[in-house]
């Protein structure tokens, strides 16, 4: 367990000193690590936080989206926490900039095989981009959608 937290906790550090970019980094790499899994979750709403610190709403849309797509793949408490987080999240985003162009569509690819402990696919890699358990950011923290739901 302190194994799979460790990146984690290293990357809300780098969250919270301010280098976004590099949290950005490490949740990519978390999402590709656990696909559709509790941590893979969280990884992706790390990102949704990177993103939005970013000022790039569409990026932290596209993976609100993921998480939506993985919901199925978890427990249903699990999936209960992030329906709320995103269901809190999404109004604190800004609307999308028509310079932008268009919302995003779905950003997930099934790999081949199931996630591990699901029958569910794994979610394909995303657009360099990452929540992990815990109180990461502070609910309703400054510059934050809606803190993390953490586990509970």
């Amino acid at each position: 367990e302190q194994r799979v937290q460790a990146p984690f906790i290293a990357a809300r550090a780098l969250f919270s000193l301010g280098d976004t970019a590099e949290a950005l980094a490490v949740f990519d790499r978390l999402i590709k690590e656990h696909g559709n899994t509790s941590e893979g979750l969280d990884a992706l709403g790390g990102a949704v936080m990177c993103h939005y610190q970013m000022k790039k709403p569409a990026l932290a849309r596209q993976r609100m989206l993921q998480i939506e797509l993985a919901l199925p793949h978890v427990a249903p408490e699990i999936q209960e926490r992030w329906k709320g987080w995103l269901k809190e999240a999404l109004p604190v985003l800004p609307p999308l900039d028509p310079k932008d162009g268009p919302a995003p569509k779905s950003p997930v690819a099934p790999r081949e095989g199931p996630a591990p402990g699901t029958d569910g696919p794994v979610l394909g890699p995303a657009p360099k981009v990452i929540t992990p358990r815990g109180e990461y950011p502070p609910k309703e923290g400054p510059g934050t959608p809606g803190g993390s739901p953490g586990p509970g």
